[in-house]
This record gives C-alpha cells, sequence and structure tokens, in this order.
C-alpha cells in the first residue's frame, strides 16, 4: 500500500459497545436495533459480525425470497419478516429500528437505501 494507507488485510480495531449512563452513573450497553433489507449470503456474514456486539439486535428482515426470511428466522430468532422492503421502513419506528443494513444484490441497493435515509435511518 501507499505510504500511509492501510492493507484491506490489515484489521480495523472498532469500539463495538455503545454507551450509555445508567443509573447511579453506572456505564451500560445501550441497545442498538437493525434490520436486513435482504437476508441472504452477504447478510448472513454481516450478521454473524453484529451478534457478536455487545447490544446489538436484530429486529427485523426483509426479502423477497420466502426460503431466505425462513432462514432468517431460524438462524438469528428474528420475528418481524417482510417481503417488502418500504414496509418494513414505515414500521421502523415502531420496531425501534436504529439502522439498517443494506444487503441486495448490488444493482438494487438505491430503492432501498434512498428509502431508508429518507426515513431517517
Amino acid at each position: 500500500p501507499r505510504h500511509g494507507a492501510r492493507s484491506y488485510r490489515e484489521p480495523i480495531q472498532v469500539n463495538t459497545e455503545i454507551q450509555a449512563v445508567g443509573e447511579g452513573g453506572q456505564q451500560k450497553v445501550k441497545p442498538f436495533k437493525v434490520a436486513f433489507i435482504g437476508c441472504g449470503g452477504i447478510a448472513q456474514q454481516h450478521m454473524s459480525y453484529l451478534s457478536k456486539m455487545p447490544g446489538v439486535t436484530c429486529v427485523a428482515g426483509c426479502d423477497i425470497r420466502e426460503a431466505a426470511l425462513d432462514n432468517w428466522k431460524s438462524k438469528w430468532g428474528v420475528e418481524a419478516l417482510y417481503k417488502d422492503y418500504k414496509a418494513l421502513i414505515k414500521d421502523a419506528k415502531k420496531l425501534g429500528i436504529d439502522a439498517v443494513s443494506i444487503c441486495t444484490r448490488n444493482g438494487v441497493h438505491a430503492d432501498p437505501a434512498i428509502a431508508a435515509f429518507n426515513a431517517g435511518l
């Protein structure tokens, strides 16, 4: 790599804890709720990492394929499942979603990403 540039193989240290101050001034991990739009291959990889982060929970999944949703539910225990990303985004506030991971095929990222952005996610 160029001088000062990082190789893509070098691990990057990331603070995975979202801190909040609880009663008595104690630090605690604040829950962080994510939803996935696209529950196939790369979503499984993303979720395997997110599931290890303290306080991070997947609360919803969306995929046009029923088999992917069935797998998402059985593997990750997610109950809120959608076949239409617009319905998921509409329910985001009710579900308490903090962020959305767009894991669709590359050519169809834009519409759900723009919709999530416009919804404040």
